[in-house]
């Protein structure tokens, strides 16, 4: 019987000391080999609520590596139960590959699911023959009080948020209201190495709080958190930012919460914080175009002296309508405005849009060709991030468009998860007429290349010719002009 063998941030082996394991596996999100950019941080957040009772546990992150088998060298009789945090799409195919693997090494080990799919779709996920047991919603405390009553052979009907199988019976027991994250400990990044995961060496990302109180209907955020949101106390924010910029080094900070200037008092006492205690980095958030209109400018000076120098703002569209149909909740002239507040205070505003949301007419759609251009005009390097929407299952928008008898190809079993995002790609959606998706398509190929793309950012040899594009790509905008789109091909 052999110790758990852990990766620290050093790259070295560190072994934890008990013989009941409870192994945890991260599925990869796409096929092939994957570039990860950001810890399994919902591992580590199940980690570190079962460590202190005891526990050793293995993480295993699918993105890395491929499974080895020396990666499941325990006997069975060690291991508590098996973990696996999944997605919706290609994490709930590989999450089964995994899955699989472990019924045939370790056939009586309980399996359990856990993550955004299990949690939208629990009667989906349960009804797989491999899989045991879901946690639903946030997952710390059902999934400590599970780990105790699994090693202890206690009944699992007083644990809320789970659903299981017994004697061929699915159960769903009582939902577990989210919690404030205050009392949890803190991640162990010990038990992996976090040099693996990091953008660089000196990017730090660090996720505040949890949750978001908005309805966006394109998102799922709020089937998972029902509009609620838990923030970490700006004391806690700041112990843990400064033991990772003395441990570290960190130089820069990426705050990955879902919406992060809700509470403004608690944003300027973490601002206030860094600045006293000299942690001198540099950083970015999410913010809404609502959010930083009311920033005065005492609250935005102490934003840039404590190091914001990007905010990534959702946009989605330079409609009204579109804004008002998928519940954005802000007036579409305040962009620009709020665009020229952070411009003034030199902090780059980073906008994303999405184009062919349904209900989106060429009215909706020009008007936001003419958002982008003019923000392009108000700062030249602003970041304009264009996604091609796609419905999540689950959320207000894609049930709307299965009510209106469109065909989403959603699929009825677990396995069949792989290729769901793939209707969406080559300009195929089922909502949008497939000439309107090639002319926009052909329009936002010489918006990037007359505004997004810039030519000093091209090789020199060719930057002449990017330069020339750029300027055909601005008259054909100006002009309307896509027909015998050459530079398109």
């Amino acid at each position: 019987m052999r110790q758990d063998t852990l990766l620290d941030n050093e790259g070295k082996n560190t072994a934890t000391h008990s013989d009941r394991i409870v192994i945890l596996f991260y599925p990869k999100i796409s096929p092939g080999r994957e570039h990860a950019i950001h810890e399994p941080r919902s591992l580590l957040a199940l980690a570190r609520m079962i460590i202190p009772d005891g526990y050793g546990v293995k993480i295993i992150d699918s993105r890395l590596d491929p499974v080895l088998e020396n990666e499941l060298d325990y006997d069975e009789g060690q291991i508590v139960c098996i973990g696996i945090s999944a997605m919706s799409g290609y994490q709930a195919v590989d999450g089964l590959h995994f899955s699989r693997i472990c019924r045939q090494r370790f056939p009586h080990a309980p399996i359990v699911w856990g993550g955004w799919h299990p949690t939208i779709f629990p009667d989906q996920t349960i009804a797989d023959p491999v899989v045991d047991i879901i946690v639903r919603g946030q997952g710390e405390i059902t999934f400590k009080e599970l780990v105790a009553s699994l090693d202890r052979k206690l009944p699992l009907d007083p644990i809320n948020g789970i659903m299981y199988k017994k004697n061929g019976k699915i159960t769903a027991n009582v939902e577990r209201r989210m919690i404030d994250p205050n009392d949890f400990p803190a991640l162990q990044f010990d038990l992996i190495s976090s040099a693996q995961y990091l953008l660089d060496k000196k990017v730090f990302i660090y996720i505040s709080s949890v949750g978001c109180p908005r309805g966006c209907k394109y998102c799922c955020v709020p089937l998972v958190c029902k509009r609620r949101w838990f923030a970490l106390k700006p004391e806690r924010v700041l112990r843990e930012i400064e033991e990772a910029y003395k441990r570290y080094g960190i130089e820069k900070i990426i705050f990955f919460d879902d919406i992060f200037f809700v509470d403004k008092k608690r944003v300027q006492d973490i601002c206030e914080g860094l600045i006293a205690k000299g942690i001198r980095i540099r950083w970015q958030s999410h913010a809404r175009v609502d959010e930083i209109c009311r920033f005065d400018e005492t609250f935005i000076r102490l934003l840039k002296d404590s190091g914001l120098e990007q905010v990534h703002v959702g946009v989605e569209s330079g409609s009204q309508a579109i804004l008002d149909s998928i519940g954005k909740g802000f007036k579409v002239e305040d962009v620009p405005r709020a665009m020229k507040i952070l411009q003034k205070n030199d902090i780059d505003f980073a906008a994303n849009f999405m184009v062919g949301i349904p209900g989106e007419e060429r009215v909706d759609f020009e008007a936001t060709v003419r958002m982008i251009q003019e923000l392009m005009q108000i700062r030249e390097s602003a970041r304009i991030n264009i996604f091609h929407f796609t419905p999540f299952p689950g959320t207000e928008i894609f049930n709307s468009l299965v009510a209106k008898g469109l065909r989403l190809n959603l699929p009825g079993e677990l396995q069949d998860w792989g290729n769901f995002f793939d209707q969406f790609k080559n300009y195929d959606r089922p909502w949008l007429l497939k000439n309107d998706e090639l002319n926009r398509a052909k329009i936002l190929f010489y918006l990037k290349v007359g505004y997004i793309i810039r030519p000093s950012s091209v090789k020199a040899p060719v930057r002449e010719i990017a330069r020339f594009f750029r300027y055909i790509a601005k008259v054909r905008l100006r002009k309307k002009s896509y027909t015998f789109p050459v530079e398109w091909y």
